[in-house]
């Protein structure tokens, strides 16, 4: 069988169209979630993610799953599940701004830096993270962040004071 030049033609564009379409559709280049952390303009320092059954739920759109991180630095989820796994993240303030990840930024420039599970020895896991400079992080002792019982996080805006 011979395909004639409108025949060929045709072809080509719907392998184009699906190829397209594969490539648009999904979320990152070797298929990991996408994961956003929106933080209020102007924010810097610690912040923490804590599963709690009475937390908001937290849902993928378009791919995302996003995490508003209040001025306090503390969001309560009712799960955390997609940050145990490879993911693909991403920082940005409320008013669109993007903030580079550590390993695309020099020391001394404001970055999402850091994350990961953490649990002090009296307290419940949760997710840490750190939005500044790697000076201002490095300041920071994770270990004495108490999510639930009163002394949330330290330097964080609006942040319990240190008993």
């Amino acid at each position: 069988m011979t395909l004639n030049g409108l025949e060929s033609s045709r072809i080509l564009k719907c392998v184009s169209i699906l190829l397209c379409s594969i490539a648009l559709s999904s979320c990152n280049p070797m298929g990991y979630p996408t994961v956003r952390f929106l933080v209020p303009n102007g924010f810097s320092g610690p912040f923490i993610i804590v599963e709690d059954p009475l937390g908001e739920p937290i849902e993928a759109k378009h791919g995302i799953t996003t995490f508003s991180i209040p001025a306090s630095g503390v969001l309560k989820v009712k799960s955390a599940a997609v940050l145990q796994g490879t993911m693909t993240i991403e920082a940005r303030r409320v008013n669109g701004e993007q903030i580079p990840l550590d390993h695309e930024a020099s020391p001394t420039q404001i970055a999402l830096r850091g994350g990961g599970k953490m649990k002090a020895s009296d307290s419940e896991p949760f997710f840490g993270f750190f939005i500044g400079t790697e000076s201002a992080q490095i300041a920071v002792d994770f270990a004495t962040i108490r999510p639930i019982s009163g002394r949330d996080v330290p330097n964080a805006p609006g942040a319990s004071p240190a008993p």
